[in-house]
């Protein structure tokens, strides 16, 4: 069932592993970013790093932002009321070990509660500490518009703010690099 969702195509990505060599080579090479891309010195030539290419790379829906109907509803429970014991206020920690241990007989249930703990430590790459937002809870309550989303761009921000803390962190140890340029 998790195959049909909007994440469902990572599933067949068996062989998918984070390249940590790669990331800092590119770091290396870093030339200056904006808001919509970062730019890297690549043998002679400049290469961007956009919203577009991490969607060709993710598979993530890459469309406009549309307005949301949390409002609207699925029949049937609330994923905090059973595997957060009613709890709306949560960290990635605490979302861990609840996913660690969840049980249900409910498939649909389990798919919601898998697509949340994806999106927050996969896609968003939370930190532990970090509390779950609400509004992906409230839009698991509608599973067509949480799998319309376009998660690609939360995805590429996160990932865009993570990179520039990088480059900032290195800059302050070696005092060379400026991320806001």
């Amino acid at each position: 069932m998790f195959k049909e969702t909007c994440f469902g195509h990572f599933v067949y990505r068996y062989d998918l592993q984070f390249a940590g060599q790669i990331v800092h080579a590119l770091l290396l090479r870093y030339v200056r970013s904006t808001d919509k891309a970062m730019y890297f010195k690549i043998g002679q030539k400049e290469c961007r790093f956009s919203m577009l290419k991490f969607a060709l790379i993710t598979g993530l829906k890459c469309h406009k932002e549309h307005d949301l109907l949390v409002h609207e509803k699925d029949n049937g429970d609330n994923i905090c009321d059973v595997f957060m014991v009613g709890n709306h206020e949560f960290t990635q920690k605490q979302l861990q070990k609840a996913f660690s241990t969840a049980q249900s007989n409910d498939d649909t249930l389990m798919v919601k509660f898998a697509m949340l703990y994806f999106l927050e430590s996969v896609l968003l790459g939370k930190e532990p500490k970090n509390k779950i937002d609400d509004l992906y809870i409230r839009l698991l309550d509608n599973f067509k518009e949480f799998n319309n989303y376009p998660w690609v761009r939360l995805s590429f921000e996160a990932t865009m703010l993570s990179l520039k803390n990088t480059i900032t962190r290195s800059s302050k140890r070696i005092g060379s690099l400026d991320p806001n340029t």
